[in-house]
């Protein structure tokens, strides 16, 4: 089934696992000399599946590494799929055969959906994100954040973040619970 933005979908057994797991390893990737590099602020999608992997993430983290609240910010939600959503990928394969193999090989131009070009709005969305969160970072003066989101969204951050566009989606696959 196909996701996207969409909020129906509910995080896995595997996936409170893995953020589970993801908390428990926090204090590996945050201490310095074994002082903890607090996280100042936490950014999280709006979707039911990345606030309860947040929770997941909070139950296990160390004690003081993260902050009590979250910004809610919507542009970390998934890739908008628009009709797409909630469908299996074999009728989506079946009915958008050229649009699905876009998809699929991460050709950005090709996978048009309800006349769309979701990859392509999803980097400008990454963009969004980066310049929201210089803004509130330089008033709040934090020094780590921490962003919940998603697999597709994270891609383009991460892309975004060196200045490269959405041709090369699917060239830096961001797992479910990584950190960069």
């Amino acid at each position: 089934i196909i996701q996207g933005s969409s909020d129906k979908s509910r995080l896995t057994a595997k996936g409170r696992r893995q953020a589970l797991t993801l908390g428990s390893s926090l204090d590996k990737a945050f201490i310095d000399d074994k002082t903890y590099n607090i996280i100042d602020q936490i950014y999280v999608s709006p979707l039911t599946r990345a606030r309860d992997t947040l929770d997941c993430v909070r139950r296990t983290a160390p004690p003081g590494l993260l902050p009590q609240s979250e910004t809610v910010m919507t542009n970390l939600r998934e890739i908008d799929f628009y009709s797409w959503e909630n469908t299996s990928k074999e009728d989506l394969e079946r009915t958008y055969p050229q649009e699905y193999k876009a998809w699929k090989s991460g050709d950005p131009d090709g996978l048009v959906v309800d006349g769309r070009l979701p990859l392509h709005e999803t980097w400008s969305r990454a963009n969004e994100v980066w310049k929201e969160i210089r803004q509130q970072k330089s008033s709040l003066q934090s020094k780590n954040v921490l962003l919940v989101c998603h697999g597709t969204l994270a891609q383009a951050l991460l892309g975004s973040a060196f200045g490269l566009d959405a041709t090369t989606f699917r060239k830096n696959v961001f797992s479910n619970c990584a950190m960069a």
